[in-house]
Formats: C-alpha cells, structure tokens, sequence
C-alpha cells in the first residue's frame, strides 16, 4: 500500500470519528478545539457532522483510487 493511501485511509476514519461526535454532542460539550464549541449552545451541529462524513467518505475514495494498478509507463 503506497503512503498516501495509508494517509488517505487514517484521515478518512479521522473525520468519520469527528462527525460521530457532532452528530451526538451537543455544542457545549464538544472538546474545546472543534470548530463550533460554544457554552450557550444546546443543539448539536449536524451540518459540522454531514461535512466531516462527506470529506471522510471522499478521503476513502481517494485512497481506494490510489491503490489502483500503476500505469504501463510506471512500472518500467
């Protein structure tokens, strides 16, 4: 499996695991570092979670792509 596969598949399952969380946490509970955080709020940011299970999904799809057979060219 090349590297940028390998970069592509932890970063997918990154934001999967990112998007549970703002799918199931209310905004005042999200770890200070997330895009979103905010004390007053009590609704979870389920647009934050449809985003990170897009690009997550899109990340696997690139690293799947990137495991294809090389070219006629490249493996001379």
């Amino acid at each position: 499996m090349r590297p940028v596969s390998v970069l592509f598949v932890l970063l997918g399952i990154a934001l999967l695991v990112v998007a549970v969380v703002y799918a199931t946490t209310e905004a005042r509970y999200l770890p200070v570092f997330f895009p979103g955080y905010d004390t007053a709020i009590t609704r979870a940011h389920l647009k934050h979670a449809v985003a990170a299970v897009l690009l997550g999904l899109g990340c696997l799809v690139l690293a799947w792509f990137s495991t294809g057979p090389r070219s006629a060219r490249q493996q001379h």
